[in-house]
């Protein structure tokens, strides 16, 4: 091949977005499979869930009251989606990142329920949990790091039902938003397994049971009570 001086190598702008999504773990293993099956789904459900929690966001402000919803459980929710993001950029998973948009969703029903009156207000913890994106970043280990997340959000999560246990009362949480959140966690859970991300799996399972707990008590005391069930409820 005779010398050519000066010889520029072009690369074409298809080459050049094929690279960009070759780096993320869905595109490299596209095709008929699980995996992309899986992933598709997860990118549906999860703009669902993203609906559900918008409907959550409308029934605190029509109904002007924050009462059931654990303030603590989406405050920390908002950072960790924030730093599930963080974690997408790093192992390379695109539907991790994408996902990671709906932390502002889940600071947005922090807020407006903190807020009302029937509240106590904004919670101290909000200091601690912007830390979590930070050293999502900062980590050498990202993937310990989020198992870790993931046992300190199973904590968090539990409250949603303990909250209308204890008051007795659905409040203002919306049904909509926990059968999305369902729904999304059901395809979450084949997704992780078919990438082998075995912390978000469990977290995934636990959640589904967590929210299923949750629907039934809201179908529960959603339903107008007897005044003999609302003396025993009063005097227990």
């Amino acid at each position: 091949m005779p010398f050519v001086p000066n010889q520029v190598v072009s690369v074409s702008e298809g080459d050049t977005v094929e690279h960009f999504f070759k780096q993320f773990v869905e595109f490299r293993n596209w095709g008929w499979n699980a995996t992309t099956v899986s992933c598709i789904g997860t990118l549906i459900f999860g703009w669902i869930f993203g609906w559900g929690l918008w409907q959550q966001i409308r029934k605190i402000r029509d109904l002007d009251s924050g009462k059931s919803i654990p303030i603590e459980m989406n405050a920390y929710f908002a950072y960790h989606f924030f730093a599930f993001s963080v974690y997408g950029m790093r192992i390379g998973s695109l539907s991790i990142i994408l996902n990671g948009v709906f932390g502002f969703l889940f600071w947005r029903i922090y807020r407006d329920a903190a807020d009302k009156p029937d509240r106590e207000g904004k919670t101290k913890w909000e200091y601690l949990f912007v830390m979590l994106p930070l050293a999502m970043t900062i980590m050498p280990n990202p993937k310990v790091f989020m198992a870790l997340m993931f046992i300190s959000s199973s904590v968090f999560l539990i409250q949603a039902p303990l909250d209308i246990r204890r008051k007795r009362d659905s409040g203002s949480v919306e049904p909509k938003m926990v059968g999305c959140f369902i729904a999304s966690a059901c395809f979450w859970t084949v997704f992780s397994a078919c990438i082998r991300e075995w912390p978000l799996f469990a977290a995934n399972v636990f959640g589904i049971m967590v929210m299923v707990y949750t629907l039934g008590l809201w179908v529960e005391y959603s339903r107008p009570q007897l005044p003999s069930q609302a003396k025993t409820h009063g005097t227990s």
